[in-house]
């Protein structure tokens, strides 16, 4: 049961009476502590619940990817003094493996006293969310794709492409999701600073803003008369398109992922696709009723 995706903690401590068991008392002994979760101060304010002296407390982002210098600073900094080092079990897994067994997790269980009552409405709201996906948010957002797709429709391709560039980049940015493209970033290049960061950020929305407009000109980058797309003749094409035995090609969201196929389809009438469908179901039906038309 994914509590945390409904529930903050506060409210559940608040609300159904109940509290945070500690496994260890620490006895008022000095130490240091690292956490990177969504509350590093309610982790601290625990360690000190349990009689921990907190020395030095270090804070990094949820979900963050520990490199394995950043480690290696606190283990040599803490072994200054013989202080011990106290993370989250969360935590704990991510560090590398040549450090776990000197650094500490502190464990901790939620008992939950009014457990009918929070199961009960642990459920109501479970309802309550999947009714509005399916009433609210689904036809909402199916709403709002036609008329993207009209608007872009309306506008000459290449200007299409850039205008949905340039709204992605202005309105990406400051979207939720923005945060994990970030995150995904940095576990993926953990040595990069914060300008490559930024640069790649901004490329990745530019790249999705110009995919979604040219979905409204597929027709005409699949035409046969388009000279936008071309296969090079070299001896892997040709042996892709031999139908003497079957192929698998794979592929990632590269530039526009969906040139690939229409490019297949362009110069063969034997290919078929398998992808990923999106969860809304109106998003679901415009996406197959524009790839059909290649």
């Amino acid at each position: 049961m994914k509590i945390k995706q409904i529930y903050h903690l506060s409210i559940i401590i608040d609300f159904y009476k109940a509290e945070i068991i500690g496994e260890v008392d620490g006895n008022n002994r000095d130490i240091v502590a690292f956490s990177g979760i969504g509350d590093n101060d309610g982790f601290f304010q625990t360690l000190e619940n349990y009689r921990f002296n907190l020395i030095k407390k270090i804070s990094f982002p949820d979900h963050y990817h520990f490199s394995e210098n950043e480690i290696k600073a606190i283990v040599d900094d803490a072994a200054k003094d013989g202080h011990e080092i106290y993370t989250t079990a969360k935590d704990w897994v991510r560090i590398d493996h040549n450090y776990k067994d000197k650094i500490k997790q502190f464990p901790i269980n939620l008992e939950i006293k009014e457990k009918e009552q929070f199961i009960e409405s642990y459920f109501q709201i479970r309802v309550m969310k999947k009714f509005i996906k399916v009433f609210v948010k689904y036809p909402v957002e199916g709403i709002f794709i036609n008329i993207v797709y009209l608007f872009f429709k309306i506008l000459p391709i290449d200007i299409s492409s850039s205008t949905g560039s340039f709204i992605a980049k202005s309105i990406g940015p400051i979207l939720s999701v923005n945060k994990v493209i970030r995150r995904n970033l940095e576990k993926a290049f953990p040595d990069k600073d914060n300008n490559w960061y930024d640069k790649i950020n901004n490329q990745i929305w530019s790249n999705f803003g110009r995919v979604a407009a040219e979905y409204s000109h597929f027709s005409k980058l699949a035409s046969k008369k388009n000279d936008r797309i071309s296969i090079v003749d070299n001896e892997h094409s040709r042996d892709f398109f031999d139908t003497s035995a079957k192929k698998i090609l794979v592929s990632s969201h590269n530039a526009n992922w969906e040139i690939m196929g229409i490019a297949c389809r362009k110069n063969s009438d034997k290919i078929s696709g398998i992808v990923r469908q999106p969860n809304n179901p109106y998003a679901k039906k415009i996406i197959n009723k524009l790839r059909n038309r290649v």
